[in-house]
């Protein structure tokens, strides 16, 4: 096992699991913004 390769594959992961939330956090914005506007 080549450990040199460790601290890539985790930044990648955390990487990916940043804009996974980030897509997330759209989507969660904006149906709260749809229901501020059914409200109003």
């Amino acid at each position: 096992m080549d450990y040199t390769f460790f601290p890539v594959v985790i930044s990648l992961v955390a990487l990916t699991f940043a804009m996974q939330a980030q897509l997330e956090n759209k989507k969660l914005r904006q149906q709260i913004r749809d229901l501020e506007r059914k409200q109003t």
